[in-house]
């Protein structure tokens, strides 16, 4: 494949946007076609994070990265592991296209839905991108591309720390329709996970987002940037009025809820939970606090958190929601106890 030939809108971002010594994270990483672009403009001084979960693509992918000159190459970590919602373990099918392979849904039953003959499905890791960027103590990134075959809600709803902390300058996202909507999900969805947080999306190739359904080709590429003015230095050609406003705070709102699950607060807030449990403190309150600002009445969830924060010596803010509890249920003598233990703090 040519530079500037396959995906030649990704290619131009990646050449407008990357500069040297800055982050680049790719969910989907396939043969490292955008991660040598990435590469080039990013330099030694730069880092990477790549994962790619179809065994064959890493394996030629690890093999390349190993015979590139280190002066030239950026730091980089390759995970032979996919992106998604949670740690743990879970499928792959391995079509005979390796840029089509899918991870599989956690109720997998049904066929891939690229039109072609899938190979034997394989077990793979799954991780999220909070953990890994957590754990390397990653405070910037320049850019994020996610191509990943419809898991992307999955991938984003592992994100949100990323998202609402870290916050990317921009992210690149391939909507495949057909993959989306075998899990249950639609373009919409995705959108709405990034723009939650404030993002500003525009349609690189493709059709626009649509309310119902993608309303697209087959494939849609779209650009997304925390702010407008960065939006606009990617793509200068941009016009006035940028599509994706015309889905209002209510809609983005809704389609957000949709996608990260049935009954959203309890499910988030039970998945927050599993965070701290696994010891990804740092996460665990930073979602927390956002969850507890849109569900203000989750009285059971604001104790974990409250909890969270005294074990990492946020005594007053953790004071603060003790007595929010307490104003809510007064006759409660163990969070009435717990206020007094920390009065003498």
């Amino acid at each position: 494949m040519a530079l500037a030939v396959y995906e030649p809108d990704f290619v131009a971002v990646l050449q407008r946007v990357l500069r040297s010594g800055e982050t680049y994270v790719d969910a989907g990483a396939q043969l490292g076609y955008f991660a040598a672009e990435a590469a080039r403009h990013i330099g030694h001084t730069g880092q990477m994070f790549l994962f790619e979960p179809d065994p064959r693509a890493y394996t030629r992918l690890a093999a390349h990265l190993a015979s590139a000159r280190p002066s030239r190459t950026p730091r980089t970590k390759l995970f032979c592991e996919a992106l998604s919602d949670h740690v743990g373990q879970g499928h792959i099918n391995m079509l005979n296209v390796m840029g089509w392979s899918q991870v599989a849904r956690a109720s997998e039953g049904q066929p891939p839905v690229n039109h072609c003959k899938a190979a034997p499905t394989a077990e793979i890791r799954l991780t999220t991108l909070d953990t890994v960027l957590e754990a390397e103590q990653v405070e910037q990134v320049r850019l994020l591309k996610i191509d990943v075959e419809g898991h992307e809600v999955f991938v984003l709803r592992g994100a949100r720390y990323t998202l609402g902390t870290i916050r990317p300058d921009y992210i690149l996202v391939e909507f495949n329709e057909q993959a989306l909507a075998q899990h249950g999900f639609l373009g919409r969805h995705i959108h709405a996970m990034i723009a939650h947080h404030g993002y500003r999306g525009a349609v690189l190739s493709g059709a626009r987002i649509g309310r119902n359904s993608c309303e697209s080709e087959p494939l849609a590429n779209f650009l997304y940037a925390r702010t407008e003015a960065l939006l606009r230095e990617a793509l200068p050609d941009l016009p006035p009025a940028v599509p994706e406003e015309e889905f209002t705070a209510e809609e983005i709102e809704a389609a957000w809820l949709e996608a990260n699950d049935d009954d959203a607060p309890d499910v988030w807030a039970r998945r927050i939970v599993s965070m701290a449990a696994a010891g990804q403190l740092t996460t665990a309150i930073a979602e927390g606090e956002r969850l507890l600002d849109k569900f203000p009445d989750l009285w059971w969830f604001r104790g974990h958190l409250a909890h969270w924060l005294r074990c990492t010596g946020a005594v007053g803010r953790a004071r603060a929601h003790y007595e929010r509890m307490l104003a809510e249920q007064p006759d409660s003598a163990e969070v009435t106890r717990i206020l007094r233990d920390l009065g003498t703090n």
